[in-house]
């Protein structure tokens, strides 16, 4: 059951809260914003800018860009201390509405890495400020492990947390997973390593601080489950979408071959396959899954110099693989109005643009930008229910 992007939503007055470590900004320096960016990463660590008026009228000085005056005293806007932005210092970002029962949804906590004045020929100086996720800390050295016996992902977290990154870990859904066969960390950063493994079994990295203890820990585990669909229509909601159907990576037939280490002669040598039929893929417009697989043909994907301990094993590595490559068939990006729920891991029923086009997609990436134009997310997404 989907509820529309409106329901319980007041979408009339949005807002955003910028805090330091101590505290809040006041309202006086987040009247300067004219634009705030969240953006969620596809790779790496996500981030935010805002962007501020530079100039105090008053005193006909720029405020922010240099936050302390010729003798060293930090500057005042309005009578209160400017604050500073200067690079390595922790902010967090806030997004949502005014009036809401909901509080305003916290985006991301990081640390500012540049500042970027401009002073332009016509019009007021402005000071760029980019902040990057506070797991972007962990990345120090690059590291060569081998993980050479089966371990499930949790277990594989926690032991690099601790050998690697000195942080313990909470990793709540171990005991509901599968074990992962030979994962090698090739001179590579610890915590990318382990934000391509989360991405892998789709888990999300946070780090979590105790307030009273400043003790960190990363958490290891699934997105908070949510039976919530977000509406969206096209001309009303949703203000644009462009749907892409893809078949240039997908084959009709997948087959790994593999070996197990601990067996020899014939049986040493292990072989998988999956097709279409077994994965089942489902479309909102039946016809067109037809079409694709006569324009597929028979194509074959052949994997090969994998570790495994039985056919089993084998044939569920190339389901695997031919779910991942069907997963990308049908994807989309658009922009919506702005609301903090349209984040990766999201659900979104979109209408309006015909029967095969219109149903439930999952939101991959999202930006949110709040300026002058108001409040917009853009995503990124694919279709839900192709394949299970």
């Amino acid at each position: 059951m989907s509820t529309p992007i409106f329901e319980n939503r007041y979408h009339f007055a949005p807002m955003f809260e910028i805090s330091l470590e101590s505290g809040a900004v006041s309202n006086a320096v987040l009247r300067d914003v004219q634009e705030v960016t969240y953006t969620e990463a596809v790779t790496g660590f996500d981030t935010f800018e805002f962007v501020l008026n530079d100039w105090d009228a008053a005193t006909q000085q720029v405020k922010y860009s240099s936050p302390f005056d010729d003798n060293g005293q930090v500057r005042k806007v309005n009578g209160e201390p400017v604050p500073n932005f200067d690079p390595g210092t922790l902010l967090s970002l806030k997004m949502g509405y005014y009036g809401e029962v909901v509080e305003p949804s916290t985006m991301m906590r990081g640390r500012v890495i540049s500042v970027a004045p401009s002073f332009p020929s016509s019009g007021t100086p402005t000071v760029r400020y980019r902040a990057i996720s506070e797991l972007a800390k962990f990345q120090k050295e690059k590291k060569s492990i081998a993980f050479e016996e089966p371990k499930k992902p949790s277990e594989i977290f926690s032991t690099i947390a601790r050998d690697e990154l000195n942080v313990q870990s909470d990793t709540p859904n171990q005991a509901n997973e599968a074990s992962l066969e030979y994962l090698i960390m090739a001179d590579e950063y610890p915590i990318i390593f382990l934000w391509r493994l989360a991405k892998r079994v789709d888990y999300e990295i946070r780090l979590l601080v105790d307030p009273d203890t400043q003790q960190e820990t990363l958490f290891f585990g699934p997105r908070a489950e949510t039976s919530e669909v977000i509406e969206l229509t096209w001309g009303q909601s949703l203000i644009d979408f462009s749907p892409q159907i893809k078949i240039k990576n997908l084959v009709s037939k997948v087959v790994v071959k593999g070996w197990n280490p601990v067996q020899s002669g014939e049986s040493r040598q292990i072989t998988g396959e999956a097709t279409l039929d077994d994965i089942d893929p489902q479309l909102p417009d039946s016809q067109l899954r037809d079409q694709i697989g006569n324009a597929i043909g028979e194509t074959l994907e052949t994997v090969v110099n994998e570790i495994f301990e039985s056919e089993d094993e084998a044939n569920q590595r190339a389901r695997d693989i031919l779910t991942n490559l069907t997963r990308d068939m049908v994807t989309g990006s658009g922009t919506c109005i702005g609301d903090p729920r349209v984040r990766a891991g999201a659900k979104l029923q979109l209408s309006g643009m015909g029967p095969r086009f219109d149903g439930e997609y999952l939101v991959k990436q999202s930006t949110h930008t709040l300026g002058n134009s108001g409040y917009t997310v853009k995503f990124a997404c694919e279709l839900s229910g192709v394949v299970t």
